[in-house]
């Protein structure tokens, strides 16, 4: 027992005096010890009680306990706590508590430590508002996740629209030139989403070729790979998704270097309409200034949104962390691989030399032969390459009549019957001569004709083709140095046909157009509305237009066992022409027809395709929209436009169906097809309300919705025609 300073002992009544040493009745004063427990006290006559500081505490025993009373408030180490005390400082002398911030904390090193940041547990995926910890790890799809805070968002980026290469359909030329080249497209996205593939068109003329194709996102390069293609394709590269928000600026780039022709391709124009989620697309060759030409570089992008409480750890393949993997291979020094659902070992190189050939075996070691391995040389015997023979070598002999490689004995070399001294030789007909060792020859007047002449190449000529004298030689014309610049002066080789076929000269001023005529042929395509300007030495074009395509009628629910569609938009009219330089003049304005609208959701009829022209030279209209359910009229094809060779009214879309019988299904008009594009593929309601197909193309009417057995509040919209296009086909001089 320990009592503090300022305690007094009350008994009620004492204990006995026996208890303690000395024993009682004691004096004023005295100090005495209880023998139970050690504990020392002085005696007060007057209060009739052991005291350490009269008149403070108390300690009083009642029945077999002792009570503290009267007890102050401590001020040293050693001093007794009383109840005010122990509640004004709980926990005294304690911890300070941990932060309240939102994170999980634990003692480490004598402070709190936010185990937030120091361990991942992996959790399941289950479902949306599922709650998770900071840096819990988890797989949603086919994305592996960690969140980077507390949180109840899904982990997986969730599409808000389809995925699309942003690298539209196109109609490329190849172009080539001798060495390197780089070309690249940029793209600025106008919506956030992420990257999953890029690629780039191989040219069949560049397999063999090392392509080095690079990813880079805000002029960061996110990723790049080396490939030499043995064969034409689009190749895609496959990569870790890359999240990016709207306005990130992304470019693929492709590298070709090479001391030969190499090809690419282009289509110019291409990026002057920005292709879908794009604010602006350019592309560029060797270093020049961005411009609207497009490249052979793709781009997968897909829209959506990230929640950014969540940070990607990995995309594909199985989720991680769900155990069950393979038990180890054994250690033991060996190198192990799979075989047959079993640990094997595997062969290593062989680190002793070769032996030389001898006798023929198997062999039983377990390592295999390094690729570059020699083995010794054998001395004593004749290499296979010039071999030096000693002794007297021996060899089958060859027929009298062999001709091939084989080895000749001395057999075979006197059964040819070989001449042993010289004999003089009589040479007769148009070379004549005789002699022994040497024959000096003649050859006959007229006697070499065309017929002794050898055959030369077809389409060659034989003769002298240089400037100075010389043998002649064959050749072909296409083999002459080529003028590029003929003068008037120039002569051309001819033959006059009004003259029995004679060979006569022509001067270069007195052919069509001051000499070459029609030496070059050009295109201008135009997919938007803008302004056609001739090609030098242009003399006359060929225009093919066609009008904008209707769009597909929109769709109400028929209720029950009724099925209904809705018309499909009619094609643009198609129009061609051929004009001279003179008609042409120094531009025309190019108008490009637009693209009917689908009929909005419900019974409503689609709009109509626009207009395409070249100034006031000719025009192609439009398709006219489907009409809109119960029962949609077809839309009419563009009528026919103002052409000076073919002027063709577009074809109709496709009429709608109403059927009033239980469990049948019908299909939408389809948009109709053109010169240029495919009309819309018919939808079929089962059940529900289905939306019409925009067209394919240029020109193209969009199909018109259907329904089938559904309340008229379940609607649906027809599909959007294409806009129209217009060819232009420059046939040019130089």
């Amino acid at each position: 027992m320990f009592l503090p300073r300022n305690i007094r002992l009350v008994p009620a009544p004492l204990a006995a005096w026996t208890d303690y040493t000395p024993t009682g009745p004691w004096a004023d004063g005295t100090v005495v010890v209880r023998n139970s427990d050690g504990v020392g006290f002085t005696y007060s006559a007057s209060l009739n009680a052991l005291t350490i500081n009269p008149n403070i505490s108390y300690i009083v025993k009642n029945a077999n306990n002792f009570e503290i009373t009267n007890l102050p408030t401590p001020t040293n180490t050693g001093d007794a706590a009383n109840k005010a005390y122990v509640d004004a400082h709980s926990g005294g002398g304690g911890l300070a508590d941990a932060p309240s911030d939102g994170n999980h904390y634990a003692r480490f090193n004598a402070t709190w430590a936010n185990i937030d940041e120091v361990y991942m547990r992996w959790v399941p995926y289950t479902g949306t508002s599922q709650p998770f910890l900071k840096q819990d790890l988890t797989r949603d799809g086919d994305w592996t996740m960690v969140a980077n805070k507390d949180t109840t968002t899904r982990p997986a980026p969730q599409p808000s629209g389809s995925e699309e290469d942003l690298l539209p359909i196109w109609t490329p030329t190849t172009p080539s030139a001798v060495g390197t080249y780089t070309v690249y497209n940029e793209w600025t996205i106008n919506t956030a989403g992420w990257i999953d593939q890029y690629g780039v068109d191989i040219h069949n003329r560049n397999t063999g070729q090392q392509h080095v194709i690079t990813l880079q996102v805000n002029g960061v390069v996110k990723d790049t790979f080396t490939t030499t293609p043995n064969a034409a394709m689009l190749y895609w590269h496959d990569i870790t998704p890359i999240l990016v928000l709207s306005g990130a600026v992304i470019r693929v780039t492709l590298q070709i270097t090479s001391g030969g022709n190499n090809f690419w391709y282009q289509q110019t124009g291409l990026f002057a309409t920005a292709p879908t989620y794009c604010s602006l697309a350019v592309g560029s060759k060797d270093g020049a200034a961005a411009g609207t030409t497009a490249y052979g570089c793709h781009l997968l992008f897909t829209p959506g949104a990230a929640s950014p409480d969540w940070d990607v750890v990995a995309y594909g393949g199985a989720a991680a962390g769900g155990g069950g993997g393979l038990t180890d291979a054994p250690a033991d020094g060996t190198t192990y691989g799979r075989l047959n659902n079993a640990w094997a070992s595997v062969p290593v190189p062989a680190t002793t030399t070769p032996g030389m050939d001898g006798t023929g075996a198997a062999g039983v070691a377990v390592t295999y032969s390094r690729g570059d391995h020699v083995h010794p040389t054998d001395t004593t015997r004749a290499p296979l390459a010039s071999p030096a023979f000693t002794g007297t070598p021996t060899s089958p002999t060859p027929a009298s009549a062999d001709s091939s490689t084989n080895i000749s004995t001395t057999a075979f070399v006197k059964a040819q019957g070989y001449l042993i001294a010289n004999q003089s030789i009589t040479l007769s007909g148009n070379v004549t001569g005789s002699g022994t060792t040497a024959i000096t020859t003649t050859i006959a007047a007229s006697a070499v004709t065309n017929a002794m002449h050898a055959n030369v190449a077809a389409y060659t000529l034989n003769g002298n083709a240089t400037g100075a004298s010389a043998a002649p030689t064959n050749f072909t014309i296409g083999g002459l140095t080529a003028k590029t610049t003929p003068v008037a002066t120039d002569q051309l080789l001819l033959q006059d046909n009004a003259a029995s076929g004679a060979l006569k000269s022509v001067p270069w001023s007195s052919l069509p157009s001051g000499g070459g005529g029609i030496i070059d042929i050009k295109s201008q395509i135009f997919t938007a509305t803008g302004t056609y300007t001739p090609s030098a030495g242009m003399v006359f074009v060929v225009v093919e237009a066609v009008g904008g395509g209707g769009g597909g009628g929109g769709m109400a629910g028929s209720g029950a066992n009724t099925a209904q569609s809705a018309g499909g938009g009619g094609a643009g009219a198609y129009s061609r022409s051929l004009f001279s330089a003179a008609t042409i003049g120094s531009s025309q304005a190019v108008t490009i027809g637009a693209a009917g609208l689908g009929g909005a959701a419900g019974n409503n009829t689609g709009g109509s395709g626009g207009t395409t022209s070249l100034g006031s030279l000719l025009t192609a209209p439009g398709g006219s929209g489907g009409g809109g359910g119960p029962i949609g009229n077809c839309g009419v094809g563009g009528v026919a436009g103002t052409g000076n060779v073919v002027n063709a009214p577009g074809a109709p879309g496709g009429g709608g169906i109403y059927a009033m019988v239980a469990g049948m299904i019908v299909p939408s008009g389809v948009g109709g097809s053109g010169q240029f594009g495919s009309g819309g593929v018919s939808s079929y309601g089962n059940g529900s309300t289905v939306a019409g197909s925009a067209g394919l193309g240029y020109g193209a009417g969009g199909s018109g919705a259907s329904t089938q057995g559904v309340a008229a509040a379940t609607t649906a919209a027809g599909g959007a025609g294409t806009a129209g296009k217009l060819i232009i086909t420059e046939y040019c001089t130089v």
